[in-house]
């Protein structure tokens, strides 16, 4: 009941951190020193995957865990060399200085990805190694219209039941691009005119893409952004947007100071930019990007 409960609290920590637009790399330190504290008798193997459809990478970072598998659509498959780290909850010790690493992959389009535990791929008969061998063929040879299919067939020759005494869980993922006619992106001119020009280009790309209901609050919430990013933050200024089966927009900037919603007051001349955004968009974020920051929102 003790172990329920420690993995328990992993998952909720894990949930919240995933809300944050952290590295996978930030959220498993912030998982370590959760574990750490909990307690000293109790370890925990993650990995964490972040996905990018806009540009078909995928970041990882893992904990104790084996490293996933990325079947591409033309049926080959290759382990995923992601660095490796101790176990959460480890701490001290000749591990007290363990950094976690975030490494990207190239991801093409329509691949899928497996996560799964050493219960899959380990036991009394063959080393963690020979037995990523045999998931890797036999992913390769999964039926390649149903993900359940597959699961269920790997599992079926591996021999896994839920008598199993190690645990053996395997998870499988496909991944989807966003289209190259669904995203847009530009850089904005260090001039007061970007503001009108990104409201321009806002309201265009949505009656293009036939999302001009969106259009009057896109463009409020753009040209907020826009100006506080020229204001506060630093050049270059960039626009993003996507259709998915909602709109996403990103604003970013050179500076990484994230910005915060503070309440404004009557006689304040600015600072309701972020006060509009956490009113009038679905949801919306901040997230580090490189040396800079990017404010994002979405609309339904």
């Amino acid at each position: 009941m003790r172990a329920a409960g420690i993995m328990g609290q992993f998952r909720t920590a894990a949930r919240t951190l995933a809300g944050l637009d952290m590295s996978p790399a930030q959220v498993l330190h912030q998982l370590d020193e959760l574990g750490a504290s909990l307690s000293e008798n109790h370890l925990a193997t993650c990995i964490y995957a972040v996905y990018d459809p806009a540009t078909g990478k995928l970041a990882v970072s893992r904990a104790g865990h084996p490293p996933p598998l990325l079947l591409r659509p033309d049926g080959t498959v290759r382990g995923l060399d992601v660095p490796p780290s101790p176990p959460l909850g480890v701490g001290g010790g000749a591990y007290r200085s363990w950094v976690f690493e975030t490494k990207e992959f190239d991801v093409p389009d329509g691949s899928r990805l497996a996560f799964y535990t050493d219960g899959m791929v380990e036991d009394k008969g063959r080393d963690i190694d020979e037995g990523i061998g045999v998931m890797a063929a036999l992913l390769a040879n999964c039926p390649p219209d149903s993900l359940e299919e597959c699961c269920d067939a790997v599992t079926d020759v591996l021999g896994i039941t839920g008598d199993t005494s190690d645990d053996a869980t395997l998870l499988l993922a496909q991944v989807q691009a966003i289209p190259a006619d669904r995203k847009a992106y530009w850089q904005l001119d260090a001039h007061p005119s970007a503001v009108a020009d990104a409201r321009r280009k806002v309201r265009e790309k949505l009656v293009e893409w036939r999302m001009a209901d969106l259009s009057d609050t896109a463009e409020l919430l753009v040209s907020e952004l826009v100006t506080n990013a020229q204001r506060y933050g630093r050049s270059p200024v960039s626009l993003d947007l996507m259709k998915t089966d909602r709109l996403l927009v990103e604003v970013g900037d050179a500076l990484d100071v994230v910005p915060q919603v503070r309440r404004a007051q009557e006689t304040d001349e600015g600072g309701r930019g972020l006060q509009l955004v956490n009113q009038l968009a679905t949801r919306w974020g901040t997230r580090t990007a490189g040396e800079g920051k990017i404010v994002w929102f979405e609309l339904i």
